[in-house]
């Protein structure tokens, strides 16, 4: 990046190669933070673009490098988080989030833990609530479900069948819709009537987000025949339409909601929505428990499409 200029020197210990983490001298801070920007913006930003596009959603990608480039460049660099503590709730969280995943990034992690403890920044929100407790009544999750449905069985009718009745993430089920179509044989356990989401980490692993299994029954793999790939934005576009506001992502609440409400145990349905870290999920995978809970959990989606369809 160049040579520095006299009002910046290595931290002992640090490791150039690897990071931008410098500490000021007296000299006057307006200088070291032209600089100190200016080193940013030529690399490190973009490059961090790449890595968050690599490793997440595009979505979340993109908002958390939006935060990161606003306000995360110029809070490591002039050491000062005060900003944050005027932020709405989620702003300085989702805030937090991207400037923490930038300091890494850029190798100055310890830095931000230091700068966060010293403005007594902490990631505990007012809502501790677990996440099967939704705010919103499950009837009424069921009736906006219904309308979802409803608006969106006109024009897509089996992609919709499937994604109200798998568990997964929006994304996640209209990726699986598109790999079935190509590679049915491959994706499909026949024997265990599976989608095997795990055969393709690239698709359905990120960094906080998994997807290895979604339990199937009949109509479900006739949905999934009978389904054409289509995008996220085709369906947003068409609720947009319909003038209809309501997210596709109570579909995957309802699930959750109506197995613990049937007896399912909550490790069950964070294996099947993807919240267990992949080592636990390899321990339980080819083992007859596995078996057991796929037969104990088919039956509910026969339920669950009655409650919803029906």
């Amino acid at each position: 990046m160049g040579d520095r200029p006299p009002c910046t020197r290595e931290v002992a210990g640090s490791n150039p190669a690897r990071s931008n983490f410098h500490a000021f001298s007296n000299e006057p801070l307006k200088e070291c933070l032209t600089h100190d920007v200016k080193e940013f913006n030529n690399g490190s930003l973009e490059s961090f673009k790449q890595y968050l596009l690599q490793n997440y959603s595009r979505k979340y990608a993109l908002e958390m490098f939006l935060l990161a480039s606003r306000y995360g460049v110029k809070a490591l660099v002039e050491r000062d988080l005060s900003q944050l503590l005027l932020f709405p709730e989620r702003k300085r969280l989702d805030t937090m989030k991207a400037i923490s995943l930038f300091a890494k990034f850029i190798g100055r992690y310890d830095e931000w833990i230091e700068l966060k403890r010293a403005h007594g920044l902490k990631w505990v929100t007012a809502n501790n609530s677990l996440p099967l407790i939704n705010t919103t009544p499950f009837t009424k999750l069921v009736e906006q479900a219904k309308i979802l449905i409803n608006v969106l069985s006109k024009r897509f009718t089996y992609e919709i069948h499937f994604m109200a009745l798998s568990g997964l993430r929006v994304e996640e089920s209209l990726n699986a819709i598109k790999i079935f179509k190509e590679k049915r044989d491959e994706y499909l356990n026949t024997k265990l009537k599976i989608l095997e989401h795990f055969r393709y980490p690239h698709i359905f692993f990120r960094r906080s987000k998994k997807a290895f299994i979604t339990v199937l029954d009949h109509e479900m793999v006739e949905a999934l025949e009978n389904s054409k790939p289509i995008t996220y934005n085709m369906l947003k576009s068409h609720l947009f339409r319909k003038s209809v506001k309501i997210s596709l992502n109570n579909f995957r609440k309802i699930y959750a909601t109506y197995l613990r409400q049937r007896g399912c145990e909550i490790e069950i349905i964070d294996l099947l929505q993807g919240r267990i870290p992949n080592n636990i999920f390899l321990k339980h995978y080819y083992r007859p428990e596995l078996e057991e809970i796929i037969e104990k959990v088919r039956p509910l989606i026969s339920e669950l499409r009655t409650t919803l369809f029906y």
